[in-house]
């Protein structure tokens, strides 16, 4: 079978990645010799390449027959010039780009990319999505989350917490901590998961559980800023 799917590049995300796609269909392109060699010696299609050079990407299919392009390289700055000369070679390639911050989110999409992964921006009704399709967590589980700095966190309410009694909705230090409130277990509610969604403002009791996702450190440094269980 003819691969119509790329990965280029060779960072934690596109390796476990790799891992996830029918490997008839795939194709991996990256610059790191020792990290294609693995691949290779796994059976996948992997070839070492200069990443800059558009008739190399072009002379792998990434003009014409290849359906699909993933950026996953390891730093943004390759990601946005991976992006430029795709869309340069094809109008018609679904591109997927990797982003680490909110400045090369703008600049991929700017570029040309179809869908910007960015694990700071993982919505409380995307989360619901891949609850209700297993497959598609367990793809979420074994990229995003496998990165050790990215997790999700629970944090109960204590009765000494400075949060206790506070409206979520009117809560900054979510955002300061670069944190992404997914959604609140109200023990009032008997356990019940509420999903975050849009301006609704929810009331924290003692006992209630934050369910939050970001760069662990960050997460801890939240938990004990605020004297959370």
């Amino acid at each position: 079978m003819t691969p119509d799917i790329a990965i280029l590049g060779t960072s934690p995300i596109a390796l476990s990645l790799s891992r996830q796609l029918p490997a008839s269909q795939l194709i991996i392109l990256g610059d790191d010799a020792d990290a294609i060699a693995k691949l290779s010696a796994q059976g996948l299609n992997a070839h070492t390449v200069d990443l800059t050079d558009d008739s190399v990407l072009a002379s792998h299919g990434l003009d014409k027959q290849i359906r699909i392009a993933y950026c996953f390289a390891p730093n943004d700055a390759t990601n946005v010039y991976l992006v430029l000369s795709l869309r340069e070679l094809s109008h018609t390639l679904t591109i997927v780009a990797y982003s680490e911050t909110e400045e090369s989110r703008h600049q991929l999409m700017l570029a040309g990319a179809d869908q910007v992964i960015d694990p700071h921006e993982i919505s409380a009704n995307r989360i619901n999505e891949f609850i209700d399709r297993p497959y598609v967590a367990d793809v979420l589980d074994s990229t995003i989350f496998s990165r050790s700095d990215i997790v999700i966190m629970e944090m109960v309410i204590t009765e000494t917490s400075d949060l206790a009694g506070e409206e979520l909705k009117e809560l900054s230090s979510i955002k300061d901590h670069n944190l992404i409130f997914v959604g609140i277990i109200d023990r009032e509610a008997g356990d019940e998961f509420i999903f975050a969604s849009g301006e609704q403002a929810y009331h924290l009791d003692p006992g209630d559980v934050l369910v939050l996702v970001g760069h662990e450190s960050n997460l801890i440094r939240f938990r004990e800023q605020h004297r959370l269980g």
